[in-house]
């Protein structure tokens, strides 16, 4: 079983890098087979291609009017370079400019060649101001009435309908945030939007092999009725939006991956709902505020909950790794990024995170900025991940470990091989002593990356850590067990027979 590692792409802009290096327009069906065979090198298992679908155009109007903004991120932005949010979306169509229908399915296959799979974006909160869903069945949408819009504009919008007739309807929100003004929002008690959703997962699951869906937990029945208390009037369902819509897609695409961006402490209750994974805020924050003792906490939760994470230090949501773990000389980025390859769950790699990049790019442009590269961070991330993948430890039997001070311990297992990991995770030095059992503390460990051999310890290490440090070791625990003469010959008289049947050679 190999781990979970999947890769996100901004597709528009990671196209239109492509084309402008083979100076030629690359879409999806054109993707040279060498940059998706670099990809499989490293090990990921899923390609995430964010903002796939095609764009509303009411969106990318909205978008114009912050091109100065822009400029922080892109200093020579113009107007063609603005496409509107990969997050406000006009239909749930491949966009012509990445290579439509035909191109994402070519791009599947190859990278299917590659033992690679595919997840694209679902929005369930929220769609572009111009999708079908804004101007059809009235409670599709969170409506509102025209004294709500003279009174809150910036809450909501009005669109006019096919036979002229207007509706005006509400911008999505999270209710802890001003609304997103290029999007509709959709009613997560209706029946009918619950079909619309399912017919559209299930359209997506002969496309793709998942989903990552943006924001899940404000589809929850008790977020949805508390952040649209007194203006939707649909009763609430007696089930949850996702206790309905994912066994519904499951049935056309039994394996197909649902992953949660979810905050609020709501991560179990979407997993226990159907997700498979679900976004690992939580360990973001305490490596980023190098919180040793809420991390330890965090990682103390029951394994099999653990293997449902998502951890990463990176998305398009987040700073660039290489901005806000820069501490040590970048070091902090390397032993943050060691502990969530190591810990249980899947982990998510960013586009341009290997490499350093420092620039975060808003989801309204499609088109980034050169920048130089980091070789020697890419070095450390490629061994890094040469330690994980096919690695059967990596997925084996996971135990959090007893350890003084700031310092962070564990141990992934199976019966004959072991990996202790422990990571300083601050910017000070550590001195840490940590509780081996009998099965660990007698034997050899190695370091991985510099192979250097340490004696057994017994049941207790001491370790100084230099600041932000992620050290591996490898523990052989058991070789495994050599032919007896008895099993040989055993195994000479079964070759021997199947050769008298025909079935096969003797030897």
């Amino acid at each position: 079983m190999s781990k979970t590692l999947i890769y996100e792409i901004n597709t528009r802009v990671w196209l239109n890098a492509l084309s402008r290096h083979a100076a030629r327009p690359v879409t999806l069906e054109s993707v040279p087979d060498g940059v998706i065979a670099g990809l499989a090198a490293l090990g990921v298992t899923h390609i995430w291609l964010m903002g796939i679908w095609v764009r509303s155009s009411l969106a990318r109007k909205s978008a114009l009017r912050y091109l100065d903004e822009y400029k922080t991120a892109l200093p020579d932005v113009s107007p063609d370079d603005v496409i509107g949010s990969a997050y406000s979306i006009g239909k749930y169509e491949v966009a012509p400019e990445a290579g439509g229908r035909a191109g994402l399915a070519a791009f599947r296959e190859a990278a299917l060649r590659h033992g690679m799979k595919i997840i694209l974006d679902y929005v369930p909160n929220h769609v572009g101001l111009d999708h079908p869903w804004v101007t059809g069945a009235a409670d599709l949408c969170v409506r509102g009435t025209p004294e709500l819009l003279d009174a809150r504009p910036g809450d909501f919008f009005k669109s006019i309908r096919p036979d002229g007739s207007a509706v005006i309807t509400a911008h999505g929100r999270d209710p802890n945030f001003p609304p997103w003004n290029d999007t509709a929002q959709l009613n997560a008690f209706s029946h009918i939007l619950r079909q619309a959703a399912i017919a559209t997962l299930s359209d997506i699951a002969v496309q793709a092999d998942g989903v990552r869906c943006d924001m899940a937990m404000l589809m929850l029945n008790e977020v949805f009725a508390k952040t649209w208390a007194g203006l939707v009037t649909t009763p609430a369902p007696g089930i949850d939006f996702w206790e309905e819509v994912i066994p519904a897609v499951r049935r056309v695409n039994p394996d197909f991956l649902f992953i949660a961006e979810v905050y609020w402490n709501l991560e179990s209750k979407l997993i226990e709902q159907g997700f498979d994974y679900a976004y690992d805020k939580r360990l973001y924050d305490r490596l980023l505020s190098e919180d040793v003792a809420g991390l330890k906490a965090h990682l103390a939760a029951a394994v099999d909950y653990q293997r449902h994470m998502l951890r990463f230090i990176e998305n398009h949501d987040e700073p660039r790794a290489a901005v806000d773990f820069a501490a040590g000389g970048g070091a902090k980025q390397k032993a943050a990024a060691a502990v969530c390859l190591t810990l249980p769950g899947a982990v998510l790699l960013h586009d341009g995170q290997l490499d350093g990049r420092r620039i975060k790019l808003p989801v309204q442009i499609g088109r980034d900025p050169d920048e130089p590269r980091d070789p020697a961070l890419r070095a450390y991330y490629v061994r890094l991940l040469s330690q994980i993948v096919n690695k059967p430890e990596a997925c084996g039997h996971w135990t959090l470990l007893e350890s003084t001070g700031a310092v962070l311990a564990y141990v992934c297992s199976t019966p004959t091989e072991a990996r202790l990991v422990v990571a300083n995770i601050t910017g000070s030095s550590q001195h840490s002593t940590i509780r081996l059992t009998e099965a660990y503390g007698s034997h050899p460990l190695i370091n991985v990356f510099t192979n250097q051999i340490f004696a057994p310890f017994g049941d207790r290490l001491e370790v100084d850590m230099p600041p932000y440090t992620t050290n591996i070791y490898e523990v052989e625990l058991a070789r495994p067990a050599q032919p007896t003469l008895a099993n040989r010959l055993v195994d000479v008289a079964r070759r021997t027979a199947r050769w008298i049947k025909g079935d096969g050679p003797r030897g």
